[in-house]
């Protein structure tokens, strides 16, 4: 049945919609957190108004615009709301598309060089004034030299980063999973002269706001670069480059948040925040020069 369902508290939704993923679907934060990302952004889209008309929309828009791994992880988001939380049929005619494992080509230093000047720094105020807005920069250079995902990033408070240690310790950091178990990791010297509004920020505000403006500033770089430069080729492009660097796997690995592969890794490297922040610094990442 298509029928309207009008949500009233888009962030009293989220939170139910959050703990029902951690409570009964047993989700780690890191992928909870990704599942709400989406959703939220589709539901301010349409001011809260979830129909089979307003996600056709919004999936379409997403297929459009994103590849199709990125599409395939929405629907994935949207199945989780719309049909486990909701319990509407909205998305059960959809299939999630067959994705063709290609090599990852990362894109060259260049160009994300040329697509981080073509950034949008201002927007346009309610008032109509244009303002200051440095978090599009900011984030391109925090991804590329952090090795976080998108969501990882967005998720982030101002108490999850030492900053004068340049640390980041992701908020769910000490969770255990089968397949993941986010440490610590850091941002370069780059990524500090961008991020002007942290002084304004209460320890528990978001660094980076959780908007659709996000998206739509990256592909206003794509539009006028050509390049198709996303925040998961960012983060190929931090593993490559902190690879070419000399970095051993292991190392990259935890900077990601990926649970290091061999059991020897596991169990016997040392893994100690300053350990890593020695590693971290001896490769000296830029990501514009």
């Amino acid at each position: 049945m298509n029928i309207p369902y009008p949500i009233e508290d888009i962030e009293q939704e989220l939170e139910q919609f959050r703990t029902f993923l951690g409570l009964k679907k047993n989700l780690t934060r890191k992928v909870v957190n990704g599942h709400c990302s989406k959703i939220r952004r589709f539901l301010y889209s349409y001011h809260g108004l979830v129909s089979s008309r307003t996600v056709e929309e919004y999936l379409a828009r997403i297929k459009e615009k994103w590849n199709i791994k990125t599409y395939a992880n929405y629907l994935c988001s949207f199945g989780k709301y719309v049909r486990d939380f909701k319990g509407l049929d909205y998305v059960d005619d959809y299939d999630l598309p067959r994705i063709k494992e290609e090599p990852i080509i990362v894109p060259p230093k260049e160009e994300i060089g040329k697509f981080f000047e073509v950034l949008p720094n201002v927007k346009i105020g309610k008032d109509n004034r244009r303002i200051d807005e440095p978090k599009y920069k900011a984030l391109v250079l925090f991804l590329a030299s952090s090795g976080l995902g998108l969501g990882e990033a967005l998720s982030l408070t101002k108490e999850d980063v030492v900053f004068r240690d340049r640390m980041v310790v992701p908020n769910n950091a000490h969770e255990t999973s089968s397949t993941k178990n986010s440490w610590v990791t850091f941002y370069n010297e780059e990524t500090e002269e961008y991020p002007t509004w942290l002084d304004d920020l209460e320890q528990e505000d978001k660094i980076f706001p959780r908007d659709v403006s996000v998206y739509d500033a990256f592909k206003i770089a794509e539009e006028a670069t050509g390049f198709d430069i996303t925040p998961q080729r960012l983060r190929e492009w931090f593993c490559e480059e902190m690879g070419n660097l000399g970095v051993q796997d292991r190392y990259i690995d935890a900077f990601c948040g990926r649970v290091p592969k061999s059991v020897l890794a596991r169990r016997y490297t040392d893994y100690a925040p300053h350990k890593l922040k020695a590693i971290y610094e001896k490769a000296s990442l830029k990501v514009l020069s």
